[in-house]
């Protein structure tokens, strides 16, 4: 099992000791980000550990690794040590919906499992 770190839970790295996935992380000079894999998971299960936390750019990040590693063959299981948006789950009319709008994002990809601490 390798277990990818967002930049937003990288602190838990040292406290596991599991293979840490590798992937690229970076952003253009306009902002935009770039994320390519550095480690081999086809074929193999991986657990990504996230967090919402500000800034958005983490969804963003968690996002384009998830759908790096679904096109790359990896089955994803996914760990939330924080999930911010949880609490938006019932809008009142004229707000917007935001825990529907990341889980409809997360529906995207091939995931095995979602477990979110809280």
């Amino acid at each position: 099992m390798m277990i990818f770190y967002t930049s937003s839970t990288k602190h838990f790295a040292s406290e596991l000791s599991f293979e840490e996935g590798k992937y690229l992380s970076k952003q253009f000079s306009d902002g935009e980000c770039y994320i390519k894999l550095e480690s081999d998971v086809a074929q193999k299960s991986v657990w990504v550990v996230a967090a919402t936390n500000p800034p958005a750019d983490h969804l963003l990040e968690l996002f384009l690794l998830l759908n790096a590693l679904d096109r790359a063959g990896a089955t994803i299981y996914l760990l939330f040590t924080y999930f911010g948006y949880a609490r938006q789950d019932r809008p009142i009319a004229g707000e917007a919906s935001s825990a529907e709008v990341i889980s409809t994002i997360l529906k995207m990809f091939a995931l095995k499992k979602i477990i979110i601490v809280h």
